[in-house]
């Protein structure tokens, strides 16, 4: 994981450098480094967004396949 965030910093770097020349002039290097955290902290928060949505849908697909189960075992004992 850490690889991937090196190459999208470095991508931001080359971008910032190549397409913004005369801003990235203007700003100084602490905003270029705030930026660049809240952008690493925005991926973080969407990470874990992710996560917590996986283990949602995970979880809802166990729950419905017990029940399935639950009702053809009870329909099996009939």
């Amino acid at each position: 994981m850490e690889k991937k965030i090196e190459n999208w910093e470095k991508e931001f770097d080359k971008m910032a450098l190549k397409d913004n020349e005369d801003y990235y002039d203007e700003i100084d290097d602490d905003d270029y480094k705030e930026l660049k955290s809240f952008i690493r902290q925005l991926l973080k928060q969407e990470k874990e967004k992710l996560i917590h949505d996986h283990e949602i849908l995970i979880n809802t697909i166990i729950d419905t396949k017990n029940r399935e189960i639950k009702k053809l075992k009870g329909r099996g004992q009939n």
